[in-house]
Parts: structure tokens; C-alpha cells; sequence
């Protein structure tokens, strides 16, 4: 996969425009089984519009001649979340979940220099910036449904407030939001601004909170529980998810994110392909505040009593109103993760496919792939073998919280830079002959091996 440093020899060869008016430029190159598109707008004066600059990035799959939503993943306030966030397009596990739906995948950088709510508050001109984006990619890349498509929207600290906060403003048009670490309290006081009309109540949602923010970020989970209690109160769909092991880092909470938009979007994405009508999210599981208060006792961060923390007896009166889940499954989930922040998977992936052998510029063999993420568990690593005998691991980069991920992963979910290929040299001990035959076996994150993909399959 070619990362963006390297994005301009690439584009002037298949396409680029540029435009006056608010520094607009537009690219777009062919990537891995799908086409990347950039367009980045420079930071506007003009009244209710983005005072920063945004630089937007959409991947989109090969294959659906219409697609069916857009699937964003937004970053948090500071440079450490804002400059890779739109390398969030470049991640397999976020481009398995777009493509199993014929989504688009959508990712963006502010180039925030000043206060982080001029733009994780949409009205300040970041929602308006992300509808432009979506209008220039529809005609970018021939796909005009894209200003209709639903969204589903994950986001991190300040996006977690953006997202939330859209969710409020535009219900009608959002699908499901998980919300990490962040919700319209989260930058400023503005959830009672933001209206509660009768929609909300179709939108799935996740606060996604990590244990050890009781006292890295008390805001977000002193404000979380009222905030959620609220939403409860107005017949939200929406529950808090915590992570045992994290405080305002994301750590390995795509997966249940994941999952959870794989339901989501199975149960709400339109009938009729590229329309706006979304399916009522018909099931789901209230699980009651008694349930909610045994779990949380089994966490002793989250039911210890502790005078000066909201933790303990004093969560109770914020969990009246229940929770809701979008499944019974994810219930089970919902517990276990809890307890452990282990991924929930029972099954190999998918085979990797188009292993080939070459011959680099230092003169030695080396093996190429492809591979899907899992959906459940992501990619850990892949095993090479050579006439079916192991005869190494390609381990890929690393992750600051959690699991190894081949991709390796950020504070923010978004793959360390630059971004891991998958090749494999042979070494210098191991000898082959002309007719071995190579094959490789992708390894999810629980640790699961693949049938092995050989070469010339």
C-alpha cells in the first residue's frame, strides 16, 4: 500500500484538480483493491466557516458501482491525534469493515493551531467542511450518492464530541456513532445547546470509556454518566462501554467498535442502494441498572467507593434509565470485555491470496500478499512457509497500548507510519530450490492461524 508521502509522483499520473477559492486541491491515486482521494482546504475568515485547514481522505473499495454509506474516522484535539488522522484510510481492519458493506471509508487532519472546539463543535464550521468533502469526492470520484449515504461515525476525545454532537444535530443522517473518550461535553459545555428532537432515538450509539479516566480526564467520565443518563432519559440507544485497561488512549477498542458498526450497519443500511431511507434499528437489548452495577462490581476501579472519584456507589443514580445494546450477543461482549479488553473472536480469518515471488534490488527472494483483516481480531502477523514448512514470521509494527497489530496502532487508532507492507525477505540460511513453492497463513490478534494461501492460487 503506498502511503502519503509519497502521494504526487503517483497523482499526476491519474488525477489531480486544484482550486482558488479557500486553497481547495483534490487528488486521487489507485491503491490496494480500492482508490484513495484527497482534497485539502485551507483555513477560511469567512463567517461560520473552519478557521483551520482540513486535510479530508476517502478510500473507496473496488467493486459497488453505488455505494451504500460512509464510514468516518475522526481524530482528537492536538497535533499527536490531528497530524496522522487521515491515515485512518490506510488501515486494513477500518477498509475490511467499508468493503464487507460497499462503504466508503473516510478519515480527516484539522490543522488545528489554537483552541480545539473551533472545530471538534461542528457549528464552527467542521460539519460544513465535512459536507463539502463529501460533495467533492461525489464528484471526484463519480459517485454522486455520496452527499445522500447515511454515515457512521467513530471518533476519538474531541471527535468523540463531534461525533456525538452530530448525532444531535444531524439524527436523520447518522447510522450509529461510538464515541471513544469524548461526548458534547467533553470541549466546552454545549450538550444542552444542541437540540434532542425525536430522531435521536433511531441512532445506536457508544460512549466508550477507559477505566483510568476517572482521573486522566475526570471531565469526560465525571460529564460521561450524566450525559448518558440524559440521553437514557430521552429513549437514546445508547450504552457506556468501558475498557479495563486504558485511560484516554484508544488501546484495542476497535474491536468491539467494530463489531459494533458490523451490526449496526447489517441491521440499518438502506433497502435500496445509494438512497437516504435507513432501516429502524429494530433489535436490541435493554440491559437494566441492577446488571449494569453487578458488572461494574466485578471491576474494582470502576465499583471501589472513593469519596473523591464518581466511581462506586455514586454511579448508581446515573444508571436509573438502563442501558441499550444493539444485540444479545453483544451483551455478552459488553461483560466479558470489561472484565479482560480481549477481542472476541472463535474463528481463523480469511486466507491471504496473490502470494507471488520476486527478486529485489539487493538480489535476494522475496514474497509479496495480500490478505483481508479480520473483521473480529484484525491482523497480528502472517506465517511464510516454503514447501509448507514454517520458515519465518512477518511481525509488522507495533502498538503503544494492547495486542501487537501487523499495522501497528497509535494513541488515536490510526496505523503507525509509515505504513507496514507485506513482503517477506527470505533469509540467508534458509535454502530453496527453483521448484519450492511458497505459501503464506495470516494470524489474527486471539491468535488464530489461516488456511495457507500458496503461490500461484
Amino acid at each position: 500500500m503506498k502511503t502519503w508521502v509519497g502521494i504526487v509522483g503517483v497523482v499526476l499520473a491519474v488525477g489531480v484538480w486544484c482550486g482558488i477559492e479557500n486553497h481547495v486541491c483534490a487528488e486521487s491515486f489507485a491503491g490496494e483493491r480500492g482508490t484513495f482521494y484527497a482534497i485539502d482546504y485551507g483555513p477560511s475568515v469567512t463567517p461560520g466557516e473552519l478557521v483551520y485547514g482540513a486535510k479530508w481522505r476517502m478510500w473507496i473499495p473496488d467493486g459497488p458501482k453505488t455505494l451504500r454509506g460512509v464510514i468516518l474516522h475522526q481524530h482528537g484535539c492536538g497535533d499527536g491525534s490531528a497530524k496522522p488522522g487521515h491515515t485512518g484510510v490506510e488501515d486494513w481492519h477500518w477498509q475490511a469493515l467499508a468493503r464487507k458493506f460497499d462503504c466508503a471509508l473516510m478519515a480527516v487532519s484539522y490543522q488545528q493551531t489554537g483552541a480545539c472546539e473551533l472545530w471538534c463543535d461542528p457549528r464552527n464550521g467542521s460539519e460544513k467542511s465535512f459536507q463539502n468533502a463529501l460533495a467533492d469526492f461525489a464528484k471526484e470520484s463519480g459517485h454522486p450518492e455520496l452527499t445522500v449515504v447515511p454515515w457512521a461515525i467513530w471518533g476519538h476525545s474531541g471527535g468523540g464530541h463531534w461525533t456525538a454532537s452530530m448525532v444531535q444535530l444531524y439524527p436523520e443522517r447518522v447510522l450509529a456513532a461510538w464515541c471513544r473518550s469524548g461526548h458534547p461535553n467533553t470541549v466546552g459545555n454545549i450538550f444542552d445547546e444542541l437540540p434532542l428532537g425525536e430522531k435521536i432515538v433511531d441512532v445506536p450509539m457508544i460512549l466508550n470509556l477507559g477505566v483510568r479516566e476517572k482521573t486522566e480526564f475526570r471531565k469526560i467520565w465525571d460529564e460521561g454518566f450524566p450525559y448518558v443518563q440524559k440521553m437514557r432519559e430521552n429513549n437514546a440507544k445508547i450504552a457506556i462501554f468501558m475498557d479495563p485497561k486504558t485511560g484516554h488512549c484508544c488501546g484495542d477498542s476497535r474491536y468491539p467498535a467494530i463489531r459494533f458498526f458490523e451490526i449496526c450497519l447489517t441491521a440499518r443500511l438502506p433497502e435500496t442502494v445509494g438512497s437516504a431511507e435507513m432501516k429502524p434499528m429494530t433489535d436490541g437489548v435493554e440491559v437494566s441498572a441492577e446488571e449494569i452495577w453487578a458488572e461494574y462490581q466485578k471491576n474494582p476501579e470502576i465499583g471501589e467507593n472513593n469519596e473523591k472519584l464518581l466511581v462506586g456507589e455514586k454511579l448508581k443514580p446515573f444508571l436509573t434509565e438502563g442501558f441499550w445494546l444493539p444485540s444479545a450477543d453483544f451483551v455478552g461482549y459488553w461483560g466479558s470485555y470489561q472484565l479482560d479488553g480481549k477481542p472476541c473472536d472463535k474463528s481463523a480469518p480469511e486466507k491471504p491470496f496473490c502470494v507471488k515471488k520476486s527478486v529485489n534490488a539487493e538480489g535476494k527472494t522475496e514474497i509479496s500478499w495480500e490478505a483481508d483483516a479480520d473483521l473480529e481480531s484484525g491482523l497480528a502477523s502472517f506465517i511464510i512457509e516454503a514447501d509448507g514448512v514454517e520458515i519465518g514470521r512477518a511481525t509488522g509494527g507495533k502498538h503503544s497500548v494492547g495486542f501487537p497489530v501487523y499495522q501497528g496502532l497509535m494513541y488515536s487508532d490510526t496505523p503507525c507510519q509509515p505504513v507496514s507492507v507485506r513482503k517477506f525477505v527470505m533469509p540467508e540460511n534458509v535454502k530453496v530450490s527453483d521448484s519450492t513453492r511458497f505459501s503464506v497463513r495470516s494470524v489474527n490478534v486471539c491468535g488464530l492461524v489461516s488456511e495457507a494461501g500458496k503461490e500461484g492460487e
